[in-house]
């Protein structure tokens, strides 16, 4: 997926404004605790950066040129690291109508070492990525001259190269893209890669290296690595991956070959097997290990009786009065904001309604650019008097049914009802530091084709099972039905899943498991594809792995 550094920049400045800005939202003076925090803000501002961190930012003052024209906006310490904002134009606030180039870098406070580094020049951009050979030079030459040649040494340099970038949209709808090929290099441990370790480096078309992100969180004790032995075989552990991978068979009648900076491309209808739950083998055991949180999915087909109705908003005023009439909602009086989003051919419009400045409450209702609404309800609730559950979740699947029927086109007669728990949770995960998950359920309603479900005919209702009341509805944008693939003749799960296996096959890897924040004692050697997954199927019909390309 493309990676987008403009929402990094933006959740960063909003923990700068929320460290620096700390007038009372309930009184029209400041109060003298939020004044004397202000100042101690400013304060650290206008200091000179720590000799290390000064140190850092100079070597990449030298390996970034065009940095030298950019201005310190703003600097502060969070967490150990130095947040440092750059401009290259003195006072962003009052520049014209146009994009503004701009620069955040991250650096540890103790060390001195480079964190994050990202770069967003109006100059540069481009939809084009450079050679692959060419990024991994200019890559490597980029992270050996911040770590050092002694260092770099403990890092490999992935064989594949993925894409990345951002897109901007102006209020005219005028596109601008910034793509940029990322080279990984990961941790070597014992002579074997660790996962989600290492050094991320973008590279744009120019050459340019524009971004830079440090994986490494903490020091490396290989004591608390496995020696690789006692493995299973590599024909076992293949063996045991094919068992575990969840193909789910579905059509969908827009599926791009690729997708670029003006949207998806080479849109056709597909038969294919989704590869779910990809889950490494434990090299010792055989068995699956679990790499993050775990949802497991409950269908079941249902018979319908929808009632076909069509909403459309093509004004704030309509989109209220559809909140007031599906949902009984009144934003009289709640401060309105609308968005436009997207290219001028497909622009669609957000319109949201909060209660206050804090978030209380809020509705919003999202449309395409013809005015077909494709979400309506609840973006903030309001807080809840217990979070105790008062229906059951089979409950709130007849609740979402009974809503979804009302959207459903007529000529539906059946539709897989879908949702997802979550799964077991590792043994060594300690549950009291658990955050409190959402009491919500999101069920989703997709029509079939001889029983396969249409995943791009789907409309979703997400429920409260603290009240038992919708909370969101989502619709499909439009009725655009495509002749759809015959499914008589297709490949079996088992030879989906060695074809899969056969296009990404399985290397020794060490991977460190994590659970909402949580990490496991010790790493674990773990036989999976060395490339991560990227959207890419197995063609049902032909049984080829297809590839999706981002351009």
């Amino acid at each position: 997926m493309k990676q987008t550094r403009k929402l990094m920049i933006a959740l960063l400045a909003g923990s700068l404004l929320s460290t620096i800005s700390t007038t009372s939202i309930f009184a029209s003076e400041p109060t003298a605790a939020a004044t004397a925090v202000k100042t101690a803000a400013d304060a650290l501002a206008e200091q000179p950066l720590p000799q290390v961190v000064q140190e850092s930012l100079d070597k990449l003052y030298s390996l970034v040129p065009e940095l030298k024209d950019f201005t310190i906006m703003n600097k502060h310490s969070e967490n150990g690291l130095w947040v440092i904002f750059l401009s290259k134009n003195p006072n962003p606030d009052k520049t014209a109508e146009g994009e503004i180039a701009s620069a955040i870098v991250m650096i540890n406070g103790n060390t001195g070492a480079l964190f994050n580094f990202n770069i967003h020049d109006p100059l540069w951009a481009s939809d084009k990525n450079p050679a692959p050979f060419a990024a991994k030079e200019k890559a490597e030459v980029f992270l050996t001259s911040v770590i050092g040649e002694d260092q770099v040494k403990n890092y490999k340099m992935s064989d594949f190269v993925e894409s990345g970038g951002m897109t901007s949209v102006d209020k005219n709808g005028n596109r601008a893209s910034y793509s940029e090929a990322v080279v990984s290099f990961l941790r070597m441990v014992k002579g074997i890669a660790l996962t989600n370790s290492g050094y991320r480096i973008g590279v744009n078309e120019a050459g340019h290296v524009v971004s830079f992100y440090n994986l490494n969180r903490e020091q490396i004790d290989e004591s608390k690595f496995p020696d690789a032995a006692k493995l299973i075989t590599q024909e076992e552990a293949e063996k045991a991956y094919v068992a575990s991978v969840n193909l789910k068979l579905v059509y969908d009648e827009a599926q791009p070959t690729a997708y670029t900076w003006n949207g998806p491309v080479g849109i056709h209808p597909v038969l294919k097997y989704m590869p779910l739950g990809l889950q490494p083998i434990d090299a010792r055991t055989g068995q699956p290990v679990q790499a993050g949180m775990d949802f497991n999915e409950r269908t079941k087909t249902v018979n319908v009786s929808p009632l076909g109705k069509v909403l459309v908003a093509k004004s704030a005023k309509e989109a209220a009065e559809l909140l007031m009439n599906e949902f009984g909602v009144d934003v009289t009086g709640y401060k309105l904001e609308e968005e436009k989003h997207g290219m001028k051919e497909r622009e669609a419009t957000m319109y949201q309604w909060r209660k206050d400045d804090r978030g209380n409450a809020g509705y919003s209702v999202q449309t395409t650019s013809e005015g077909r609404v494709m979400q309506i309800g609840s973006i903030f609730g309001e807080e809840a008097e217990s979070i105790k559950e008062t229906v059951t979740k089979d409950e709130a699947q007849n609740i979402a049914l009974e809503a979804a029927e009302k959207y459903l086109p007529t000529d539906v007669k059946q539709v897989q009802m879908s949702c997802f728990e979550q799964g077991a949770i590792p043994g060594w995960v300690d549950k009291n530091k658990l955050p409190t998950m959402p009491h919500f359920l999101f069920v989703t309603f997709t029509e079939l084709n001889n029983g396969i479900p249409v995943s791009s005919r789907a409309t979703s209702v997400e429920v409260d099972l603290t009240t038992g009341k919708v909370r969101n509805i989502f619709l499909r944008g439009g009725d655009v039905k495509a002749s759809l693939p015959d499914s008589r003749n297709i490949v079996t799960k088992e030879q989906a899943a060695a074809a899969y296996l056969n296009k990404y096959p399985l290397t020794l890897q060490y991977m460190w498991p994590e659970f909402m924040g949580q990490k496991a004692p010790a790493p674990v050697l773990v036989y999976a594809p060395a490339t991560r997954y990227n959207g890419e199927y197995i063609d049902a019909l032909t049984g080829q792995v297809i590839e999706v390309g981002h351009e």
